[in-house]
């Protein structure tokens, strides 16, 4: 974007009442965009921009609105917003958001749903090669709601259903590639603004770039009225409690304009240095490159996705009982793991996690439903404790005795093998002497082990599902050109996943030497 249309976007925020702390301006530059730079040093709790709510890109604003069935969450929100975007796009210059559209990217964002794809505009050789590095990593479950399907599979048929038909109708020059680059816009820019506007685009908040430890947050009041948009009281509201305020959301404002969403900072800025917001707590980078279309070169939040499917038939192999009747069974149900989960949160056995050094419970995930989705190993090599209740539930299956079981039972033997682990993972602290001193039930040691077993192996099977090892894998990144940016993002995610999967199948095999070698010495 050249100089004259970062002017244009200013002057159209100056016209539609978008106000900027003088404390800030803008780069922009020809390869990333536009940056967010301090001119001095800004102290927390600054409003550095305040946009009101008449100048958003909704479903609700724009110019198709009575065409577009509003969605208020997930997928759907993120297709009609995609809609509105769409047709605000069409229209060119007679789009009230003009000024603000035409600083948006040309070319779709290179979100990783769309690498390799004609549709998109992202077919060529750098895009093609990434999409083939990034099958069988993280980046996958990213491409896929909770239920597998495929969320391009879902924007084409949202296009040809919905999309489509309306704008013929309208004579609004339409095409399926034009669609997706609104789509991409829409991932990697859009705001949850309120109860009305839903999804939205938000001028001048979508210019302040990504990073964890971030300077800014948006602020918005959610709770407003979702029929007419309203923060005060309105007609709707009569004999209605469901706007009260939700415990999670941001506190009321008392700025004198309350109908504003505003961007304002979370800790102090020096000067001269880049004000960053963050798109979402705990990303990793198939996150980022399938929602954003880039990655962080170092990311503390990376995660390696785990599979109930992958794990029971590791632990069919590591128990060796690949011939046998139990390896036939069909892997265990969610419903039967959220029972088991949902029954051990409740036990006194679900504290033993909170000492061990190889599971963790993941930030903000002790929850019950879905828990077969929070499968990961962490950036610091540690198994999530649903992924670790996963295989030591299968080795009791396996182990044909789960018949004789109630869920209640299965705990219990749950908590007796956690306790014991934490046990064995002190003598691989360094601790000799509990090296010859494991005085454990029989039933929890073989729970420990064959789970220990089941986890290097998935892990080990993980690692080498490409062919190239990790030196050769950081020999490609050395002669890899500059300009396949998007095979450079896939093959550092590969080499990231690789040495975590690589670190956690050597801890647990670890664990397993530790019993082993008690067993010889007793």
């Amino acid at each position: 974007m050249n100089a004259g249309r970062l002017s244009q976007l200013l002057m159209w925020c100056s016209k539609n009442g978008i106000s900027i702390d003088p404390d800030i301006h803008f780069v922009d530059d020809p390869h990333t965009g536009i940056a967010v730079f301090s001119n001095r040093p800004i102290a927390s709790c600054t409003t550095l921009a305040t946009i009101p709510k008449s100048a958003l890109l909704s479903v609700r604003s724009c110019s198709v609105s009575e065409h577009i069935p509003f969605v208020p969450y997930g997928h759907g929100a993120h297709l009609a917003l995609s809609f509105a975007l769409h047709a605000e796009l069409a229209r060119g210059e007679h789009s009230k958001w003009f000024g603000y559209l035409q600083s948006l990217p040309q070319r779709p964002v290179p979100i990783a749903i769309f690498w390799g794809i004609a549709d998109a505009l992202l077919a060529g050789e750098d895009a093609r090669e990434a999409r083939m590095w990034i099958t069988g990593t993280s980046v996958d479950e990213e491409l896929v709601d909770e239920n597998g399907n495929d969320y391009l599979d879902e924007a084409r048929k949202y296009y040809q259903d919905v999309v489509q038909p309306v704008l013929a109708r309208l004579r609004i020059s339409s095409t399926l590639g034009s669609f997706l680059h609104a789509y991409s816009l829409v991932s990697s820019r859009a705001f949850l603004v309120d109860a009305y506007h839903g999804l939205s685009m938000v001028p001048i908040a979508d210019a302040f770039n990504h990073a964890s430890d971030n300077h800014v947050h948006l602020e918005s009041d959610f709770d407003v009225c979702p029929i007419c948009g309203d923060l005060a009281e309105c007609s709707h509201d009569r004999g209605d409690a469901s706007n009260a305020r939700r415990p999670h959301e941001p506190q009321s404002r008392t700025t004198a304009n309350m109908d504003t969403v505003d961007m304002c900072t979370n800790r102090a800025v020096p000067v001269h240095a880049e004000v960053f917001n963050t798109y979402g707590s705990r990303l990793g980078n198939a996150a980022l490159l399938a929602r954003y279309g880039f990655a962080l070169d170092e990311n503390g939040y990376d995660a390696v996705t785990l599979h109930k499917e992958d794990i029971w038939g590791a632990s069919v192999v590591a128990g060796g009982y690949e011939n046998g009747h139990a390896a036939q069974r069909a892997p265990i149900s969610e419903e039967f793991l959220t029972d088991v989960y949902r029954e051990w949160s409740r036990s006194r056995w679900s504290l033993a996690v909170d000492v061990s050094v190889l599971v963790y419970v993941p930030e903000g995930l002790y929850t019950i439903s879905g828990c077969a989705r929070r499968m990961y190993i962490n950036n610091d090599v540690q198994v999530s404790v649903q992924a670790w209740l996963c295989c030591a539930i299968c080795t009791i299956i396996l182990g044909g005795e789960d018949a004789s079981l109630d869920t209640e039972d299965i705990v219990m033997v749950l908590g007796k093998a956690m306790s014991a682990q934490v046990q064995i993972e002190s003598a691989l602290q360094g601790d000799d002497e509990a090296h010859t001193t494991l005085d454990i039930d029989e039933e929890a040691l073989t729970v420990v082990n064959h789970t220990a077993r089941t986890l290097s192996l998935l892990c080990t099977r993980r690692s080498t599902n490409k062919a190239h090892n990790m030196e050769e894998l950081d020999n490609l990144l050395n002669v890899l050109p500059e300009n396949r940016l998007l095979t450079r993002w896939a093959i550092s995610l590969v080499l990231a996943e690789r040495a975590v999967l690589e670190s956690c199948a050597a801890a647990w095999q670890g664990l397993v030497d530790v019993l082993e070698s008690s067993r010889h010495t007793a």
